[in-house]
């Protein structure tokens, strides 16, 4: 009888121990996205600052100008958004609730961390705020269009 609760206490002891190494994995990952991020970001903004407008007033040069700054802005800001993610993330880890959902507290399992280590939501969760989501974004321009709901 002995044996038996001490090989359970053994088994609960191991998937503790493989729980937190898969965590320390993932938070591994997202440092480390973290930082290639971060870089991406400083190649950008340095690209950004040299990158000198067209003197010659040509049509043509001045909107490949454009163009090309909104393109670096629009991949600043999804970067940005990323990285606000990440460091969510890593906060939660820090305070020990990485790969827990934020609306039910269950598990968010490993595959859909790896994924997407700074997920919030397990996948059920992240079902119901999506079709909220959609349903919002259905109501909403049925307002701009008039329509009751």
């Amino acid at each position: 009888m002995k044996s038996i609760g001490r090989s359970r206490i053994r088994s609960r002891e191991s998937q503790a121990r493989n729980k937190y190494e898969r965590v320390e994995a993932l938070a591994g990952i997202l440092q480390e996205r973290r930082r290639r991020i971060r870089e991406e970001l400083g190649t950008i903004f340095r690209r950004l600052r040299e990158e000198e407008r067209p003197d010659t007033g040509d049509e043509v040069d001045q909107a490949v100008y454009s163009f090309s700054r909104e393109l670096g802005s629009a991949r600043v800001d999804q970067l940005s958004q990323t990285l606000r993610q990440i460091d969510n993330a890593l906060a939660r880890h820090t305070e020990g609730r990485y790969g827990r959902c934020v609306a039910c507290n269950a598990q968010i399992v490993v595959e859909r961390l790896r994924s997407l280590p700074f997920a919030l939501y397990c996948r059920d969760c992240q079902a119901l705020a999506e079709e909220r989501h959609a349903l919002l974004r259905i109501d909403h321009s049925r307002a701009g269009l008039g329509l009751a709901a």
